[in-house]
């Protein structure tokens, strides 16, 4: 379990209607069209600790993304904030947090309100079932609640 800096970490492309299971410590991307599930590991037993998961969106074709989900395995939660930027005229951005109360197990990127090409957010798991996720996500239109 060394730490190394300075290296490149891996980067997977998720494709189109795919469900994957997120590698620890890589950059994944929805870099397709079409319906995408990548699935955080279980860390019911601890052992997730510390391991991180990012997650970016690279499709230029906002209109026909469908719905690229992050989701927790099992009963896992997730908690953070994320910063929703609004890209069309008005260019407001809005802190959406997570507290454990709110029992969000899903991000969906929707291709417009809830997420959109140049999304970026990192999900670390601090407890047995628990992540943490910060990052930001672009939207244009109304924002909409990316997590479920």
């Amino acid at each position: 379990n060394a730490i190394v800096h300075g290296l490149r970490k891996p980067v997977i492309n998720i494709g189109a209607t795919t469900d994957k299971v997120a590698t620890v410590g890589a950059l994944h991307v929805f870099d397709n069209q079409g319906t995408a599930t990548l699935t955080l590991p279980d860390s019911a037993s601890g052992a997730m600790l510390g391991a991180t998961v990012e997650v970016a969106v690279a499709i230029t074709n906002a209109v026909a993304e469908g719905q690229h989900r992050v989701a927790l395995h099992g009963s896992e939660k997730i908690i953070g904030q994320v910063l929703m930027i609004d890209i069309d005229s008005s260019d407001a951005n809005k802190s959406l947090p997570l507290v454990s109360g709110d029992n969000a197990v899903r991000v969906t990127f929707n291709g417009s309100t809830t997420g959109m090409v140049g999304s970026h957010i990192k999900l670390t798991n601090i407890a047995a079932d628990v992540w943490i996720i910060e990052g930001s996500i672009q939207h244009n239109g109304n924002v909409g609640n990316p997590f479920a």
